[in-house]
Formats: C-alpha cells, structure tokens, sequence
C-alpha cells in the first residue's frame, strides 16, 4: 500500500517506507508569505523551502505541501500529499 499523505507536527519526524521528513521551520512571520522548511532523507539529505502548493521530489514520486494547520500556534500541523 502506497502512503499518500504525511501529516508532520512540532514533535519531531516522520519515517516512512519512502524516507525521513521532518520539519525544520515555519516561517510565519507577518508581512511574508508562509513558509515551510522542509528536511527530507531518502538515499541522499534534502532540504526545501515550500508555501503551501509547492512541490518536490522524493525518489520517483512527486509529493506537495498541501497545508499547514494552526500555523503560528504551538500546535501547528503540516500536511504533505503525493502527486499522482
């Protein structure tokens, strides 16, 4: 069964099938647009910078960041999901 969404919270990374994800930053800041530094590990160390609709590469799938829930609070959520 392949995995389509990832939900990642303030407490930490998630290991999948696929690889390791993990959030690094929010970036909420007023005035700028949200922003999501995201850590990816599979067979190489990735980091991206992603606003909500932005996508990249794991492996041979395409995922994208489809939202961050809560953002500014302390319980905060993102949800990344797989292209298909």
């Amino acid at each position: 069964m392949s995995i389509n969404e990832i939900v990642l919270g303030p407490d930490g990374q998630r290991n999948t099938s696929i690889g390791s994800f993990g959030v690094v930053h929010v970036d909420v800041r007023e005035g700028h647009p949200l922003t999501v530094r995201l850590a990816v590990e599979t067979d190489e160390d990735r980091a991206y910078t992603l606003q909500p609709g932005g996508t990249f590469p794991v492996g041979d799938q395409v995922w994208k960041l489809e939202r961050v829930e809560n953002p500014g609070s302390e319980a905060w959520a993102v949800v990344l999901t797989r292209v298909p």
